[in-house]
């Protein structure tokens, strides 16, 4: 369970990390610059998914991991939409976030898809906000009247933004010790990774209160006092024993 988007981790790269799409015709994207894209969409997903793991593991002692995604906004479908269609309006998309994961239900069906968010665009008529786009069709009819409530569903602040700064500063590192470039701005990354260190600390500390989650029940307890886990095979010595 990754706790950022590919949308989250382009938006807080530099402009010069790009993430394309690789396919067996076409191993790499040629960007307008001339430029391949220097991360395939498979390498993105491992630094996320590492970054996740790392988040899970810090904050596991305060609240049980993995997170879980929660209903952070809500509003009524607009309009009739069929089934097959990919265009969702309601009055104001603008709580939606491009990549970002909706449910629609009626109260008898309900569908759960991703927002478009390849280009960074929600919207189907980028003179609208009151339409957005899905990356899969709907299965279902939905009415307008029956109600049809539209959920934005995503994990609590600040965990996206946590681990793609995190994902980010892994990917910067990567390419430094790939490529030995002396203009690759190590620093930034660095400071990427302190950000997300210190937020972290924040949660720890009872600064900052995940949304919806729940404690595991042991925040008071110094982890020291915890039993030991035991191993579930013997250690061996190195030498065969007879």
């Amino acid at each position: 369970m990754a706790y950022c988007t590919l949308f989250d981790l382009r938006s807080v790269l530099p402009k010069t990390i790009t993430i394309g799409t690789q396919t067996a015709l076409s191993p790499a994207i040629v960007q307008s610059q001339g430029k391949p894209d220097t991360l395939s969409p498979q390498s993105a997903y491992a630094q996320i998914e590492f970054a996740t793991q790392y988040i899970n593991g810090r904050l596991r002692t305060v609240y049980f991991c993995p997170l879980q995604r929660v209903k952070a906004f809500e509003t009524p479908l607009t309009k009739d939409v069929l089934a097959g269609s990919n265009l969702l309006y309601v009055e104001d998309a603008g709580m939606f976030n491009p990549g970002g994961m909706v449910r629609i239900g009626d109260g008898t069906n309900t569908e759960t898809l991703y927002l478009n968010g390849d280009t960074g665009q929600l919207e189907g008529d980028p003179t609208r906000i009151d339409q957005m786009r899905v990356e899969t069709n709907l299965q279902k009819n939905y009415g307008a009247t029956t109600p049809t409530l539209v959920s934005l569903l995503r994990f609590p602040d600040p965990i996206p933004w946590i681990c793609a700064r995190l994902a980010a500063a892994n990917i910067i590192d990567k390419l430094f010790v790939t490529e030995k470039a002396p203009d690759v701005p190590t620093g930034w990354g660095k400071s990427q990774r302190n950000q997300a260190g210190l937020e972290l600390d924040a949660i720890l500390a009872g600064a900052t209160r995940l949304e919806g989650q729940e404690f595991n029940g042991r925040r008071f307890v110094p982890t020291q006092l915890f039993d030991t886990q035991k191993a579930t095979a013997e250690f061996q010595s190195g030498q065969n024993k007879e």
